[in-house]
């Protein structure tokens, strides 16, 4: 266990006036290129704690909303460069606690709480399982599995490769009012991979924006570790186009696609690719997640690639990158489970980049550690209809996603008033794993968690009925200028807070009007003039303590419906 680690040193010390009045200390690791930055808010109710946002590839500057959040909560932020690993935000983080005392004039003991994304939550997770007394507890969100890089991308570029054509049928299908059967329009070899990917955990529900889980728009191509692998596993390439089991020399349909697209590919100028990549590599790592099996038992989306008596189907290979990306990543941690702190996982259901099974798979690793006692210690909460970046949703995003930034800000405040006041969170969401695939039960009721759960109905279809946005056919049909009325409800989980706003789009595009809310429930109607799809979406927002005049830990969910006006063919997805 790590404690401490010595040598930093302090490089300036001055008065900010933005995003609040704070004094901002700099310094750096001696001997390294390893810098920190310690934020003190000067007019806040200091309440003993700090808040370290990590991760691989940011610098040692916290956000101003870091700092403003930090604040609001009672607390300092602290924040380092560390590339890798956990050691040295650890080292920040004790050092820190030297400058609070001294900064705040205060000899009360000072907790610390530690949160990252992606990347990291590697380093978040390895600095719960590998130190004591430096955090007091953390908040990993959308976490990955020592299977994840280089394979998630990889496994999207398979499904890219071989379902890009029917990819708008794809996203149609799973969209609300759709048919729910993605696989309707697949040939057999489609319907394979489609299975496959699927199973491995790429959300269904994500290709509602196809273009992003097929990389369509990735200058990389979703190849961006492929450099990572050819250094490490050079032979790969040769065995893929040459040796049985593999999909470059297998007799099979889906091998004769991969031959043709390989003919296909090797004839096209290299000015028209993107893709700085030789074809022959590309293509073989479409499938390189086949021959990396995780153990046995480890993760149930990876059994598809053994046989009946447990064995791999496919040649293996020596080494397993993605344990070894992960390592570095979390600095040498391994993903054990024993958390010495309090823990909350806030993973998303439209993660197509660290699939939603990730937090099942790291909670059953925490119940095999701690056991009975795994509820003192740990929460997994799901965010339905958000995705895996944090900030502000990009462009076009609004219109069927919704950040997830106030579920890990009250995370952040619940797992501080767990460990300082032993005031348990909000339960873990409830859900189901089927296929690869995390299922959120349809009320707020049956899912847990803190995110509100919102129903919208058509009306004017009796057929119609509540939809969760899972594809269910919940649409209608009407001419130019009908009048399509709409009703809808918000339904709060224990411990969620209340609705401070809500909020309608008639058209779907991501352009939003606060409408009233009565009985946690809206109704309302809108004419459509021009003929075309549209997908009205109602946005509702809860808090915590109900303030609608903060912007910390609000916590967002959205529902949408299907409205075909007749017509024409124009289409708003």
């Amino acid at each position: 266990m790590l404690d401490a680690v010595e040598g930093l040193v302090i490089d300036s010390e001055t008065d900010e006036a933005a995003p609040i009045p704070h004094r901002r200390v700099r310094g750096h690791l001696a001997g390294t290129d390893y810098r920190f930055t310690i934020s003190l808010p000067g007019d806040i109710a200091f309440e003993h704690r700090f808040y370290q946002c990590v991760y691989p590839l940011a610098d040692e500057n916290p956000s101003d909303n870091a700092i403003a959040f930090g604040a609001d909560s009672g607390a300092y932020t602290v924040q380092t460069n560390a590339d890798y690993g956990y050691q040295v935000d650890a080292a920040a983080a004790a050092f820190s606690k030297s400058v609070a005392t001294r900064h705040y004039g205060t000899a009360e003991q000072i907790h610390g709480y530690i949160y990252g994304a992606s990347g990291g939550s590697y380093q978040t997770i390895a600095a719960m399982e590998n130190t004591r007394g430096i955090w007091n507890g953390g908040v990993p969100m959308v976490i990955g599995a020592m299977t994840s890089i280089p394979n998630n991308f990889f496994i999207r570029a398979f499904a890219r490769l071989i379902l890009s054509d029917k990819a708008p049928l794809i996203a149609d299908a799973v969209a609300p009012g759709g048919s729910g059967d993605p696989f309707a329009h697949l040939d057999p070899v489609e319907a394979e991979v489609l299975r496959e990917v699927s199973a491995l955990g790429v959300p269904l529900v994500a290709w509602n924006d196809y273009r992003y889980v097929l990389g369509l728009d990735d200058e990389l191509g979703l190849m961006g570790f492929a450099d990572a692998v050819k250094a490490m596993d050079p032979s790969y390439v040769d065995d893929f186009w040459s040796e049985p089991g593999y999909l470059g020399a297998d007799p099979s349909p889906l091998g004769d696609r991969i031959r043709a697209a390989l003919i296909e590919q090797e004839t096209e100028a290299d000015g028209d690719s993107t893709v700085r990549l030789e074809p022959r590599w590309r293509l073989a790592l479409c499938t390189y997640h086949r021959h990396q099996l995780p153990d046995i038992g480890e993760f149930s989306g990876w059994d598809q690639f053994r046989d009946a008596e447990g064995r791999p189907r496919y040649p293996q290979r020596s080494t397993l990158i993605g344990p070894l990306i992960g390592g570095q990543v979390s600095g040498g941690g391994s993903h054990s489970g024993k958390i010495t702190g309090k823990v909350i996982v806030v993973n998303s259901i439209v993660d197509a980049d660290a699939y939603p099974w990730h937090g099942d798979w790291y909670g059953a690793r925490v119940r095999s550690a701690l056991g009975a006692d795994t509820d003192n210690w740990f929460r997994l909460w799901f965010t339905d209809n958000a995705d895996h970046h944090t900030g502000p949703l990009a462009e076009g995003k609004q219109r069927w996603l919704v950040p997830y930034d106030g579920v890990v800000q009250q995370a952040l405040r619940d797992v501080a008033a767990w460990a300082e006041r032993g005031v348990p969170p909000p339960d873990s969401t409830f859900y189901r794993l089927e296929g690869g695939q995390i299922l959120l039960a349809g009320t707020a009721a049956g899912r847990g968690g803190i995110q509100p759960v919102v129903k919208l109905v058509i009306e004017s279809d009796q057929d119609s009925a509540p939809s969760s946005d899972r594809g269910e056919p919940v649409s209608t049909e009407v001419e130019p200028r009908e009048e399509v009325a709409f009703r809808a409800f918000v339904e709060i989980p224990a411990g969620g807070g209340e609705v401070v706003a809500l909020e309608w789009d008639p058209l779907g595009q991501g352009s939003f009007r606060d409408v009233p809310l009565a009985d946690h429930g809206w109704s309302g109607t809108h004419r459509y003039p021009e003929a075309g799809v549209y997908f009205p979406v109602l946005r509702a927002t809860t808090q915590r303590q109900g303030d609608a005049s903060t912007p910390f830990s609000r916590v967002q969910n959205l529902c949408r419906v299907r409205v075909v006006v007749r017509g024409g063919t124009a289409n708003i997805l």
